[in-house]
């Protein structure tokens, strides 16, 4: 953790906002400036992405982060629009209990793109995190888990979040540390499997897909594909699986029946009790909730 700035030691970070957002196509936000620190995190879709100046291609995996006043725009693809997920924190705690629903944000618009804004009582931006990173997909575990602890929103719901923004920026250090000395020889392999895995996100998972789509037997390849993801090629068709039904009740008037059958879900059931399970909330509340990032 020697790169760790100013989230170190006593320090008790204090997370205001966090939420995953379905963007439209050609969505964008920003030019903008905000009062604390973001983490914006590409689950999925395409995009491009602006911060101080520097233009990047956001793609599934890339990490985003920018302190207060750091100018950044964010544009999603008009084919393949990204999914995001959005953390607002500040390192250093502040009196209150996180409620569901209260949003300690400020967003205010840029003057320019390529200059560091004044920020009233702003802290200075989080050493040795660069704007712009690939950490692929282990994020999205963590980011799952904040974002339905916030949504909870009791009295312990303050103390769980900055034990989880502890465990993130802990976990994103290390593997900041030790990026540079890993390299993975299968990565096209992997990311074939990542995309067959997505295309196939409504049937039910077949453990054969890994010798059809790969040269290697099962085992193998989904040694593979952990390495290079984190997660095992079941666990991430489930989480396609969740996008999709995510996805079909914020953009579609489907019923939660047409959909799960649609997912191929013996049971509306069935659907609704595993839906409630990975985000908290019945499909039916999950559709009434606001969209924010």
């Amino acid at each position: 953790m020697k790169q760790s700035g100013s989230m170190n030691g006593a320090s008790q970070p204090r997370l205001h906002f966090v939420n995953r957002l379905f963007c439209t196509p050609g969505e964008t936000f920003g030019p903008r400036i905000i009062c604390d620190h973001q983490f914006i995190y590409v689950e999925k879709g395409r995009g491009k992405a602006e911060i101080m100046g520097n233009r990047y291609e956001a793609e599934p995996g890339s990490l985003f982060y920018y302190g207060p006043g750091e100018p950044h725009r964010f544009e999603a693809d008009e084919e393949d629009p990204f999914v995001l997920y959005g953390l607002h924190f500040s390192p250093d705690s502040v009196e209150g209990d996180v409620t569901a629903g209260s949003h300690h944000v400020t967003i205010l618009p840029a003057e320019s793109m390529d200059r560091l804004h004044p920020v009233l009582e702003a802290g200075k931006r989080l050493k040795g995190i660069p704007y712009c990173s690939s950490p692929g997909m282990w994020p999205k575990t963590l980011f799952e888990e904040m974002v339905r602890e916030y949504r909870v929103g009791d009295r312990y719901s303050s103390i769980v979040l900055s034990c989880l923004l502890l465990q993130w920026t802990a976990k994103l250090y290390r593997w900041l540390d030790t990026a540079g000395t890993h390299s993975f020889h299968h990565k096209e392999e992997a990311a074939w499997v990542r995309h067959q895995l997505e295309r196939h996100a409504c049937e039910a998972y077949a453990p054969g897909w890994l010798e059809e789509w790969t040269p290697y037997g099962h085992d193998y390849a989904s040694r593979m594909f952990r390495k290079a993801y984190g997660v095992s090629p079941h666990a991430y068709h489930l989480q396609c699986k969740l996008q999709q039904a995510e996805r079909l009740l914020q953009e579609t008037e489907l019923t939660v029946t047409e959909i799960s059958e649609r997912l191929n879900y013996g049971s509306v059931h069935y659907f609704s009790r595993w839906f409630k399970q990975q985000t908290g909330e019945q499909p039916t509340r999950y559709r009434q909730l606001k969209r924010w990032i």
